[in-house]
């Protein structure tokens, strides 16, 4: 405000100087115009004279320079009142030159400040994107900490089910005469979990594998449902077991040479399944594959024949 009172002033200075100026240098109208009626007047008392002197004495040739007189008078007037609009019009064209400049001194300043509050404004936005870019990446590692907990919370709480395989550790063969033997493999499952588990599914395979072929990448289980489950499935409580089995397939049991030839590897007996459940919203899955092994060379009482984890990954993994 102080500025803009100060150019205010000075432009009201300016005008009143540029008035002033252009007041002295400026002849006046009335003056002239006085000036000129006197020389009329002049003029008039000349003739006068002249037409007394004309009336006594004889006409002489002087009466052509009244003429140029009077014409000279008239001229004069006419150009001190073009010089006046002139001199006016000089005046003026200075006052728009005046406000003109002044007008842009007072743009430059306008200009000015506000050049220097956009930069001001800048660096302010720079400063607020940079804490806001802080605040942000605080936000994320906020939240990725926040989920790492809960991940963490739910991996503590929710149910886990455990598989265990029930075999004896000898392979029972058929007797030529005798009862029929059928070959039955067991598994017990158990929710180690802190919530319970709904069991959705179940599904097992027990079979003989040629050695050189072994199991494919991908397991491929047996659809057919399970009577021990329902129809909409079993409900495990923490600790609380569910034991299910699958019988040989293709053989109601082993024979002699069956059993010889998975002693020397050239046959191989694989027992592996799935269970699917659900716990706290969360669909999750146990996979597991059990190998038969048989002792080599020199064994320990602790070295005994019977099944152990094996198999392929994809085999193994729970999630």
């Amino acid at each position: 405000m102080t500025v803009m009172r100060r150019l205010a002033f000075l432009v009201i200075l300016l005008a009143a100087a540029v008035g002033i100026a252009a007041a002295q240098g400026t002849p006046k109208q009335g003056g002239t115009k006085q000036k000129s009626g006197q020389k009329t007047e002049g003029a008039k008392q000349s003739d006068q004279n002249h037409e007394t002197a004309d009336k006594v004495a004889i006409p002489t040739t002087d009466q052509p320079c009244a003429h140029l007189s009077d014409t000279h008078t008239v001229k004069s007037s006419e150009d001190a009142e073009i010089q006046w609009k002139v001199v006016e019009f000089t005046k003026w064209l200075a006052i728009v030159g005046a406000l003109q400049f002044l007008a842009l001194i007072v743009q430059a300043i306008v200009f000015g400040r506000t050049l220097r509050q956009v930069r001001m404004q800048a660096v302010l936005m720079r400063e607020h994107a940079g804490h806001l870019e802080s605040l942000a990446t605080a936000a994320r590692d906020n939240a990725k900490a926040a989920k790492t907990s809960a991940d963490a919370l739910i991996g503590a709480e929710r149910a886990w089910i455990l598989e265990a395989i029930n075999f004896p550790n000898n392979l029972p063969v058929q007797p030529i005469a005798g009862d029929v033997i059928i070959v039955y493999v067991g598994f017990t499952f158990t929710n180690r979990g802190g919530t319970p588990a709904r069991v959705l599914a179940i599904k097992l395979r027990f079979h003989t594998v040629e050695t050189p072929n072994s199991l494919s990448d991908s397991p491929q289980y047996d659809t057919t449902s399970m009577p021990e489950l329902g129809a909409y499935g079993r409900m495990l409580a923490f600790g609380e077991p569910i034991s299910v089995g699958r019988s040989l397939e293709g053989r109601a049991a082993f024979k002699e040479g069956d059993r010889q030839a998975i002693a020397e590897n050239r046959l191989s007996l694989y027992a592996y399944g799935i269970i699917e459940y659900e716990t706290l919203g969360i669909k999750a899955s146990t996979q597991f594959c059990y190998v038969w092994c048989e002792p080599w060379g020199f064994s320990t009482s602790a070295d005994v024949a019977g099944f152990r984890k094996g198999g392929p990954p994809a085999y193994n993994k729970a999630i």
